[in-house]
This record gives C-alpha cells, sequence and structure tokens, in this order.
C-alpha cells in the first residue's frame, strides 16, 4: 500500500511537470512572436525618415521614370546616377531633360512584414502597409545594389533625353496689328515684361505643352555613364571651377 501511494505522487507531479513545461513552451513561443513582430516593426520604422527624405526627391521619380522607359528594367534595380527634371506642380508628372542609370539585377528578395502586425482596432491600415513596403523595398535595393558593386558586379548603363515644348509656339488667335512693323520684326516678344507682355499675349494662342523621348541609349559601361554625368554637371554649374578654371 505505501508503494501504491509513492507511484500515485510520482505520477501526480509527472503531469504537474508537463503543465509546467507546456506552459512554459507555449510563453516561450508567445515571446519569440512578439520579438519577432517588434523586430520587423523596428526595421521597418528604422530607415522610414529615410526613406521619405528620399520619396520626395527628383531621384524617386526618375526611378518610375526609367522603369516606364526602359523595358529592360523588368527585374532589376534602377540605380539613378544623375537626372535632371522639368519643373512640375504634380509629382505625379514624369518628364525629365536627362537620366542616366545603371540596372541591377535583383538577387535580394525584400522580407515584408505580414499584414496582420498592421491591424489596429480590428482594421487593417493600408496605407501604413504599403508605406512600409516601399520603405523596405527601398532598402533592399540600396543594400543589394552596394553588394553587387562591392563584388565587382558590373551592371547596364542607359541614358534617356527628352524635351517638353509649347505646340501652338508662335501661334496666333488673331492677326496682331504689328506684325509687319519694322520696330517689333527683330524684337524677341517673349523678353517683355509688365504692360507690353500683356498687350501681346492677347494674340498668342493658349500653351499646348507636350512631352517627347528623344534618344533612349545604351552606354558603354559605367565609367561612360560617370563621365556623361559629370560633364551634364559642369554644364549646369559652368562656375563651379572658379574664374582660374574659365581662362584655362
Amino acid at each position: 500500500m505505501p508503494m501504491l501511494g509513492v507511484h500515485k505522487r510520482m505520477h501526480s507531479d509527472k503531469i504537474k511537470l508537463r503543465s509546467f513545461l507546456t506552459t512554459l513552451y507555449f510563453a516561450g513561443d508567445a515571446r519569440r512572436w512578439v520579438l519577432r513582430m517588434e523586430t520587423s516593426k523596428e526595421k521597418y520604422k528604422k530607415y522610414l525618415d529615410y526613406y521619405l527624405e528620399y520619396a520626395s526627391t527628383d531621384k524617386a521619380r526618375a526611378v518610375l521614370f526609367a522603369k516606364k522607359y526602359l523595358n529592360k528594367s523588368s527585374g532589376h534595380w534602377i540605380d539613378i546616377i544623375d537626372c535632371e527634371s522639368y519643373q512640375s506642380e504634380s509629382p505625379k508628372i514624369l518628364e525629365f531633360k536627362l537620366v542616366i542609370c545603371g540596372l541591377y539585377k535583383r538577387k535580394l528578395k525584400p522580407n515584408y512584414p505580414p499584414k496582420k502586425e498592421f491591424i489596429h482596432n480590428g482594421k487593417f491600415d493600408k496605407k501604413e502597409y504599403y508605406l512600409a513596403v516601399r520603405a523596405i523595398t527601398w532598402e533592399t535595393a540600396n543594400r543589394d545594389i552596394s553588394q553587387q558593386k562591392s563584388k565587382g558586379v558590373k551592371g547596364e548603363f542607359f541614358e534617356i533625353r527628352g524635351v517638353k515644348y509649347n505646340k501652338n509656339k508662335g501661334k496666333f488667335i488673331k492677326r496682331p496689328p504689328w506684325l509687319d512693323n519694322p520696330i517689333w520684326k527683330d524684337l524677341n516678344i517673349y523678353s517683355l515684361r509688365g504692360a507690353d507682355r500683356a498687350y501681346v499675349q492677347q494674340f498668342f494662342a493658349a500653351p499646348d505643352w507636350r512631352y517627347e523621348i528623344k534618344s533612349v541609349r545604351k552606354l558603354a559601361g559605367a565609367q561612360d555613364a560617370y563621365d556623361r554625368a559629370q560633364l551634364h554637371r559642369d554644364r549646369l554649374n559652368p562656375d563651379r571651377y572658379g574664374w582660374d578654371r574659365c581662362w584655362e
């Protein structure tokens, strides 16, 4: 009989131990899930400010521009080397004078957080989720391109040129009385200001702005791309070297 009591106590202790280990396992699993959730959220927020700063630049828009006009961009990261845009009131208008870029194959895949992490009070925050997706994609692209460059991977390089023009430039809606006047014949009427400009403007047709791609050229390599970018910057800033350089 005493031995039977011992066996019962041992059996009871085993059940308690098993229950304790089960509780400990699920607690540890829950803790790991919480840590995993916090890590993905922190990883996204860590570079969100950098992405938001980048997203408002011409370079961000130039990436979308290159995707639109480079058929080979599919499956590649786009590395913008230089660009010059036509100023526009809307950031959605993709009109550039020049874009020089490199294409690198996508080797790293973005690790996106699960959508359930963006459910607040039972409602999915679509805006926050897709902002996280764009930020993570941007970070992955930068990391992948940097790693490939450090390993000596050679991308493909392209130059895209576009032009924006007023199709109605020089067209009149009614014949101006001064058109045959010798005084006005050689005058650049587009340089007029104030009352003179207002008087002349009434005869002109309304502007009809058009944008076209002039050329899409594959470049010889990275050095060719960077040389062209440097030449373009020098033309934009002719005084960047100072007066001594101008007289050489």
